[in-house]
């Protein structure tokens, strides 16, 4: 395996990824080569980004369709990286579907959070052109909004009383830390943490003067059109 597969089936096992096991070890058996090996996962990652961790596709139909190409290549019909891709390009949903559902994600899994708030950070890095790209896998998520709102929060939540309810796990009101210390801190402590952070997405926040649902919603459109380009399927 090459690094990068190795990185993306670490992933892999984090967004959940039983229903393509059968693939992954048809394409073993058969020997396929590192190159193509490394293509298709990253083909299915996005499949699985898209259909079932955002898109919400059902399960049963990712195990049908991966226990279909499985035997397909155990008997010899598929060959090719490009094969396997055609065969799980009928479930995938379109950028606008994505991009949509997208925006509007939520998820209290910590790990599937880390997981996404990270590829969103490495490609803000890949933009600026700092570094390769890396976060290192000990960072933790910021809850912006937290989980148990003290004093200084109270202004916020009287003003939007489902905000709580409404935006707690949704990816706008996350960020990453080196070290979650910060609590229950009122938003404009955090900010000022945040600015020195360096963790892009994490120093965009401090660009906001206050904390509301609308920075819950810009934030979290403009991940969305970055997602649109990491978990891009290949033509």
């Amino acid at each position: 395996h090459t690094k990068k597969t190795r990185r993306i089936l670490s992933s892999l096992n984090v967004i959940g990824a039983t229903q393509i096991h059968p693939v992954l070890l048809a394409m073993l058996q058969k020997q396929f080569s590192a190159n193509v090996l490394e293509d298709t996962v990253r083909a299915l990652e996005t499949v699985l980004v898209r259909y079932q961790l955002v898109g919400t596709g059902r399960p049963g139909t990712l195990e049908r369709l991966g226990a279909k190409v499985a035997k397909r290549i155990t008997d010899g019909d598929i060959t090719s990286a490009a094969q396997i891709r055609a065969e799980y390009k009928e479930i995938m949903t379109s950028d606008e579907e994505f991009t949509s559902a997208f925006s509007r994600f939520s998820e209290p899994t910590a790990s599937k959070c880390h997981y996404l708030l990270t590829r969103l950070e490495a490609h803000e890095k890949g933009k600026t052109g700092e570094g390769d790209g890396h976060v290192p896998v000990d960072t933790t998520v910021e809850h912006i909004l937290p989980k148990r709102p003290g004093k200084e929060w109270e202004l916020v939540t009287q003003n939007d009383p489902d905000l709580l309810d409404d935006c707690l796990h949704r990816l706008g009101n996350l960020c990453l830390l080196s070290k979650d210390r910060l609590g229950n801190t009122g938003f404009d402590a955090k900010a000022k943490e945040y600015a020195k952070s360096s963790y892009e997405i994490t120093k965009a926040v401090a660009k906001f003067d206050s904390f509301s649902r609308e920075l819950v919603d810009t934030r979290q459109k403009a991940m969305a059109k970055s997602a649109k380009a990491i978990w891009r399927f290949p033509d």
